[in-house]
């Protein structure tokens, strides 16, 4: 921390938190959302693929073969 003195973080005011509940999200909260549930329900297919192939298919065999029946994905999704 820098300064002579840290200053004390102070909480906010009631307004201020029912104006931020009010808020609508952001942009990047939305984006953000919609990442987390393409991913969730991809991670079936993803645990499916995996299982059929005996645990051995990595990230570049489970994309292959999600691209080849039709779906379109990056492979460090994948990966994750």
């Amino acid at each position: 921390m820098r300064g002579v003195a840290a200053r004390r973080r102070r909480a906010p005011s009631p307004r201020a938190v029912a104006a931020r509940r009010r808020r609508a999200p952001s942009l990047r909260a939305v984006a953000a959302r919609r990442r987390r549930a393409r991913g969730a329900m991809l991670l079936p297919q993803l645990r499916a693929l995996h299982a059929r192939s005996e645990e051995t298919y990595g990230a570049p065999r489970l994309l292959h073969d999600l691209r080849k029946s039709g779906e379109r994905h990056g492979q460090k999704r994948i990966a994750r």
